[in-house]
């Protein structure tokens, strides 16, 4: 089934929760070329969905060149619920859409004592810091992996949340050293933005020009690292907004 909208991945759900064995749902790249469904979008709406009728994600494949498929299935039993989407299931009731199918399989531990606590908890602010380098008119992204727990196939920004204790600044040059081996030094912030990631946690992306650098540029963590030209390609839409603020002060401003 191809994705066009959340609303008919619903209504695909409620028709067929009780009767079907899976789904591949299919994401075409092209919609990340589009202001509204990146791909994060995409698999933040389509497994919110899924929990409502109590189905679950699994497998993430490549179909082509230009669509990733994720096969969803009903959910067996109350086990294995990842704190991600227990977050998720949380924020879903207290906005009440989860339906019966949902609430039948959630965890054997839940009660209304976990889901005040845990709404309470969704309410923390986690802070992050994105990297952003420029050179000759292009600006740095990492690829995740296709078999990334958390983004697969994601193209995005380097960066990562500040620890405990850390300043915005330190945090910035630990993880770009960690994901890319430079050492930051001098770098200017840009731009805030307050998203929802694909874990549920609430975060504040403190994004960074990092003007000067050191080191050899190599990927440590993602699946490679490139200089890119077309800010569409981004899949996160405050990361294009972010590049496109840097891009335009030096006079380019890619699509």
């Amino acid at each position: 089934m191809n994705f066009s909208s959340r609303d008919k991945w619903r209504a695909w759900l409620a028709r067929n929760h009780q009767t079907a064995r899976e789904i591949w749902l299919l994401y075409d790249k092209k919609l990340s070329e589009t202001p509204l469904i990146s791909y994060r979008d995409f698999l933040d709406q389509a497994v919110e969905e899924a929990i409502c009728y109590g189905w679950i994600d699994s497998r993430v494949k490549r179909i082509g060149q230009t669509r990733l498929g994720v096969r969803f299935t009903p959910r067996r039993s109350r086990a294995n619920w990842s704190k991600y989407n227990k977050a998720r299931a949380l924020n879903l009731i207290r906005d009440g859409k989860m339906r019966k199918a949902g609430m039948d399989v959630l965890w054997t531990e839940w009660t209304n004592e976990n889901v005040d606590r845990d709404q309470s908890h969704r309410r923390t602010i986690a802070d992050c810091v994105d990297g952003i380098l420029v050179e000759r008119k292009k600006f740095l992204v990492e690829k995740r992996r296709d078999d990334d727990d958390a983004d697969p196939g994601l193209i995005e920004i380097p960066g990562g949340h500040v620890d405990p204790g850390e300043t915005l600044e330190y945090a910035l040059k630990r993880e770009m050293k960690e994901e890319l081996g430079v050492d930051v030094e001098k770098a200017k912030l840009v731009q805030k933005s307050l998203v929802t990631a694909t874990n549920g946690e609430r975060q504040r992306i403190h994004y960074f020009h990092v003007e000067k650098w050191n080191g050899r540029i190599r990927s440590t963590e993602a699946e490679r690292v490139y200089w890119e030209s077309k800010i569409s390609n981004l899949s996160i839409i405050p990361d294009r907004r972010a590049v496109r603020k840097i891009l335009r002060v030096q006079g380019d401003d890619s699509e």
